[in-house]
Parts: C-alpha cells; structure tokens; sequence
C-alpha cells in the first residue's frame, strides 16, 4: 500500500457554504495532487487523528472551518501548515482564505440599487466578524449612491417586526446571512408589509435549504465555497512546496447574486410594463430583442423605454444586456464552455458582438476574465474559449 501524503478536514458539511468548500477541496486534490483527502469529525475523530503517529507522519496540512478559538487551539500543536477558511472571527493565528465580506455587502448595495431602490437597510449580528464587513461593504455601496443605510443588529425577537414597520418604504434590506433573511421575510409578512413590494430582502451564502423555503424565495449573494475550498487546498500545496506564505488573509469576493422573488422589485404603476419587463427578464436569454418583447405584450416601444428608463436609470436595452453579461460571468467561472456556446447560452446571437459587449464592461476578454477569476476546472479541465 502507497502511504499518500495526507490532507486533514476537520469540519461538518451540512452548512451549503462548507459542503461547497468541500467539493472544492476535492477537486483540487483529485487534480493537482496525489493526496490522500481524510475529512473527520472534530468531536469524534479529531482526538484519535491528534494520538496517531501513523497519520501524524503522513500530514502534509489542515484544513480547517476554526469558528471557535477552541478548534485552533487544538491544531495548534500540528507542525503542517493549516489555513482556516471561517470568517467568523476577526482574528486568527492561522493562515486564512474565506469569503471576501466587504465585497459580499457591496454586491448586495449595487443588486438593490439596480432594482430602483433608493432607501436601504441592513439586518446583521455585531457578535460576527463578516456580518460587520458585510455591513460596512453595503453601507459603502449605498453611500456611493448617496444613499443612507438604516441598521438593525439582529437579536432574534419582536424589535425586528417594528424596525421593519419603522422603516420608510419600500425598502431593500440585505441581511449578513440567509437564515436571518428568512427571519425577515416572515417578520415582514407578519408585519403586514409584502415582500417584495414594501420590504425587498436579500441574504448571503445563498444556502439551498433557507433560499428554497422561505416564504419567498430569497435572493441571496453567494459566498463562493467552491473557490474558498479550492483555494486553500492549492495554499497548503504551495507552502509544502516552499513558496513564502501570505502576509494577510486570500480574501474570494462574489461574482453574482442569484436573483429571486424576494427582490423583484419594480417601482413603476403601470402593470402592462412591469409585466413586459417580467417578462424581458425571465426571457432574456431566448435572443429575444427588446422590440420583440414589446410587441408580445402589446406595448409600444416608446413607452416602455420611458417608465423603464424613469424606474431604472437604465433603458430596456441596458438591462437585457446587464442579465445577459450576469449569465456569461456565470458561466465562464462555472462552467467549461467555449465562448460562442456561452454567448449563445446568454443570450447574444451573435459571438462577435458578445466579445464587444464584455470588452466593454469588464476592460478584458471572456478568456481573460475566465483565467483571472477562475480557479476550478471542472472535471479536471480548462477551457480558455475558442
């Protein structure tokens, strides 16, 4: 029997984020190393992991989801190296890649913003670090916007509803996590207030099981465990190898929100348009143009422009181009399509005309995008377009 080289996870999956992390942890191993991967228990395996000298020799580093100073300091004595991909703590004597918060909360602003929303509030927990960073990206996109953010620090009871009736309306609040989205969605509705139409809720992680059974499904900006795994994996194989270790903390930002119901808001009365832009923005990807959509819904283009623009800041035109470039970033990160397939997928008819359109909103190419913000390969291949 081979003795591999062993790589130690001691942290739960059932939290979305870590599972993630998980698959990301994996993919690298299975494709840069020739590691063996051993994710345990931290309560029931740990200790037997910490009194075997036969795994002791063969540990190469540790992965590790340390929330608790108590976690940390029972690796501590391990001499591997050991990066800790939680961001719940704002310290740690451990080398650290996690979600970049500040970021997080600066998607959120710009998502909300964009949905015509001028008064914003924010919903998180002081006890946590990233909720704090989270905090301070979305009051720094808001501010940008010359908008002020009403906060409200999460403590589980009834202030919640009345902060929430407090509040001018409508409103668009993000909240640090998705579990306490859920808790404002139901305070809302609770309240009296809809949502979207009063309060517009958005969360973070993009957790399946709090985003698929709220009340409305959430919207949610997700904190990238997949790149968060992988690129700790690939940090303990750098350090292993002698590269210099990092001075501060690889920090993986967002780059998309996954949009649904809970912020698809619409400020604009006439429900023949709000209807057509539904309508432009569960079709975009179909090719279809805007004066096609328009003729569907038995609309003229002119006006339709006008409340669009009036509601948006953006003409219809902007915002089918917005959903289609949102589709190609995702895609190009995720997936391993050439760039005519991811054009077609997103929407532009034409490829030509794609690479135009991303020039000019992102300053590179598809490829070069894929190449600077892409650290998985899926199945163990890249693929740099056509």
């Amino acid at each position: 029997m081979i003795n591999r080289p062993i790589l130690l996870v001691p942290f739960p999956s059932e939290h979305d984020y870590l599972r993630e992390a998980m698959i990301g942890i994996g993919e690298f191993v299975r494709q840069h190393t020739d590691w063996a991967l051993r994710r345990v228990d931290v309560d029931r395996d740990l200790p037997l992991i910490l009194r075997d000298s036969g795994t002791l020799e063969r540990l190469i580093g540790v992965i590790a989801f340390a929330a608790l100073k108590r976690l940390e300091t029972r690796l501590k004595p391990l001499k591997v190296p050991q990066v800790n991909i939680s961001a719940r703590r704002a310290t740690t004597e451990m080398y650290r890649v996690m979600p970049d918060s500040f970021r997080v909360g600066e998607s959120g602003a710009e998502h909300l913003l964009g949905a015509g929303l001028t008064q914003l509030g924010y919903v998180g927990n002081s006890k946590l670090f990233y909720s704090n960073e989270r905090g301070r990206g979305f009051t720094a996109g808001a501010e940008a916007a010359d908008v002020r953010v009403l906060r409200h620090n999460f403590s589980d009871d009834e202030t919640l509803e009345q902060w929430l009736l407090d509040c001018p309306k409508p409103i668009g609040v993000m909240c640090c996590n998705d579990s306490i989205a859920s808790y404002v969605v139901d305070a809302a509705f609770s309240a009296g207030l809809d949502v979207p139409r009063d309060v517009a809720v958005l969360g973070a992680d993009d957790s399946l099981v709090w985003c698929a059974t709220a009340r409305v499904a959430l919207s949610s900006v997700p904190t990238e465990g997949r790149r968060v795994g992988f690129t700790a994996a690939k940090l303990i194989q750098s350090l292993n190898q002698g590269q210099p270790p990092p001075t501060e903390a690889i920090l993986i930002a967002p780059h998309r929100v996954a949009a649904r119901e809970s912020t698809d808001y619409i400020p604009i009365e006439d429900q023949r348009v709000v209807d057509a832009l539904r309508y432009l923005r569960t079709t975009a990807y179909q090719g279809l143009t805007v004066g096609k959509i328009v003729k569907q819904m038995g609309l003229t283009r002119r006006t339709f422009d006008r409340q669009v623009t009036t509601a948006l800041g953006r003409t219809p035109h902007d915002e089918l181009e917005r959903l289609r470039m949102e589709r190609a970033l995702e895609l190009l990160i995720e997936s391993t399509l050439s760039n005519s397939e991811i054009a077609k997928r997103s929407g532009f008819n034409q490829p030509g005309y794609f690479m135009r359109v991303f020039r000019r909103a992102t300053g590179m190419t598809p490829s070069q995008y894929r190449k600077k913000y892409r650290d998985i390969s899926p199945n163990g291949r890249r693929s740099d377009g056509d």
